[in-house]
C-alpha cells in the first residue's frame, strides 16, 4: 500500500482491494486482493492486478453516474498504480479529464498512453482534439497527422480525423 497516497489508501481499504478482496463471478469467489505480492508467480499477479483493475474500472462507472468526479478520478490514479502500462487505462483517464474540464490533465494522461503504445489512433485523435481546445493549433495538426497516419484507410472515423486536419491546416492559416 506504500505507493497509493493516505486518500487512496482509505478508499482502497473501504473497499477491501487489498487485505480479503474477492469478487464473485456466475457463482464462483475469485480473490483479487494484492496482499501477497512478492509470494506470488509473476503471471498470477499480473492477473490479479487486471481483476483489481476491473473492479476499479466498475467503481468508476457507478462514481462518474452519481457525478462524484474526484472520488473517480482517485479510483483511476489507484489503476494506474496497479497495471501503469496499460494505455487505454490512460487514454480512458484522459477522456475523463477532459470530461470534467481538466484538459491539461487530460494531456498528460494521452502522453502517457502514447509512451505505452505510440501507435495508438485514438490517443493521437484525442490529445489533437485537446491541443485545439486550448490554442494550441500547430501541436495539434502534428497530433491529428499522426493519428491519420494510424488511421486505416478503410477506417469508417476516417473521414472524420480528415476534416478535423483540414479545419486545424485552416486555423493555422488564418
Amino acid at each position: 500500500l506504500d505507493k497509493f497516497s493516505k486518500e487512496e489508501r482509505g478508499i482502497i481499504e473501504g473497499m477491501g482491494a487489498f487485505g480479503h478482496a474477492y469478487v464473485i463471478v456466475n457463482n464462483k469467489q475469485y480473490d483479487v486482493s494484492l496482499e501477497k505480492e512478492g509470494t506470488k508467480h509473476k503471471g498470477e499477479l499480473e492477473t490479479k492486478k487486471e481483476r483489481a483493475a476491473t473492479i476499479w474500472l466498475n467503481q468508476i462507472i457507478m462514481l462518474r453516474q452519481l457525478e462524484r468526479y474526484e472520488a473517480a478520478l482517485i479510483c483511476y490514479n489507484i489503476i494506474t498504480k496497479l497495471i501503469p502500462t496499460a494505455p487505454e487505462i490512460w487514454y480512458n483517464r484522459g477522456n475523463f479529464l477532459n470530461h470534467i474540464k481538466r484538459p491539461e490533465e487530460a494531456l498528460e494522461s494521452y502522453n502517457k498512453a502514447i509512451k505505452a503504445d505510440p501507435n495508438f489512433e485514438g490517443v493521437w485523435n484525442n490529445k489533437a482534439v485537446t491541443l485545439a481546445s486550448l490554442g494550441r493549433y500547430k501541436e495539434a495538426l502534428t497530433c491529428m497527422t499522426k493519428a491519420l497516419e494510424l488511421t486505416p484507410k478503410n477506417h469508417p472515423g476516417r473521414e472524420k480525423v480528415e476534416m478535423l486536419k483540414e479545419k486545424l491546416e485552416e486555423t493555422i492559416l488564418r
